[in-house]
């Protein structure tokens, strides 16, 4: 009676990695482990949206603070060991994937050191040359023990090859990291951009609007480095900008249409923008 009601456990493998193919990889794993001939067949690799988070392979107890020096150091020691459960899971995961293509590929971990640099690359390198569409890379630490400058520790810088490789994405997620190269003109189907705590100067930030003709999004987070934001009509096709928390930013923010009729959308600009920034309408 109970093996009939559970018509699911026997449908066809083609039918389950259907399935597996819409569900997130969290899911789509504890699905896989509800059945040992799923488990053994490792058919969560067909899945297609991989997002995994450093601290899901994190132990119990990991996070303590300044309860005392000796939790502390306990603390660290644990991170450390969930780092590399978790980088070891993801590169074996990366390298077996069975699925032909990915719609998004996001990780996040603390890089606290350059020996993770080669897996990296490799992580981003499957990805794109599955046509990802969606990729988040995030290296801030969601559970700072000992928080650090942010100019002082180590950085992982982008590679070459995403901006070379990059025609794919449609939306692109940086946090945490450098962007290197810099070239955004490989990513020309490129709607949404999201750069959060990346050093910028906002020559680079232009040659990304101008470079990405189908731009729809591009959001700047906690950015540094910034000392004056100038916006000029050719962000006027963006449907969304977002500036927050950048530093310095001691010139302001001008808005400068040269030579254009001002629209609603130009006066919109306007409205939000803090008055304690310098509007300059030409």
């Amino acid at each position: 009676m109970a093996n009939d009601a559970d018509k699911f456990s026997h449908l066809p493998d083609d039918i389950i990695v259907l399935i597996i193919s819409f569900l997130p990889f969290i899911d789509a794993y504890r699905l896989c482990l509800s059945r040992k001939d799923w488990r053994e067949k490792a058919l969560w690799l067909y899945c297609t949206c991989l997002d995994l988070h450093e601290i899901h392979f994190l132990l119990p107890g990991t996070r303590q603070y300044w309860l005392s020096i000796g939790k502390r150091v306990q603390s660290m020691e644990m991170k450390r060991i969930g780092k590399i459960r978790y980088v070891d899971f993801l590169n074996k995961t990366v390298t077996n994937l069975a699925s032909p293509s990915l719609s998004k590929f996001s990780f996040r971990f603390y890089y606290s050191s350059d020996r993770y640099h080669e897996n990296i690359d490799k992580w981003i390198k499957v990805a794109l040359s599955k046509g990802v569409k969606e990729l988040s890379i995030d290296f801030s630490d969601g559970d700072p023990l000992e928080p650090q400058p942010m100019l002082l520790t180590p950085q992982y810088v982008l590679p070459n090859f995403l901006y070379q490789d990059g025609m794919c994405l449609k939306v692109l997620n940086i946090s945490s990291c450098g962007l290197g190269y810099c070239n955004f003109q490989g990513f020309i189907r490129l709607r949404t951009l999201t750069l959060t705590r990346v050093r910028l100067f906002w020559g680079e930030i232009e040659h990304m609007v101008v470079s990405c003709p189908y731009l729809e999004t591009m959001s700047l987070v906690e950015c540094y480095r910034l000392i004056k934001v100038h916006i000029s009509f050719v962000f006027l096709r963006l449907k969304k900008f977002i500036l927050r928390h950048c530093e310095p930013l001691t010139l302001g923010v001008e808005l400068c249409f040269q030579d254009f009729n001002i629209s609603s959308m130009q006066e919109e600009w306007c409205n939000s923008v803090s008055a304690n920034y310098l509007i300059s309408m030409k």
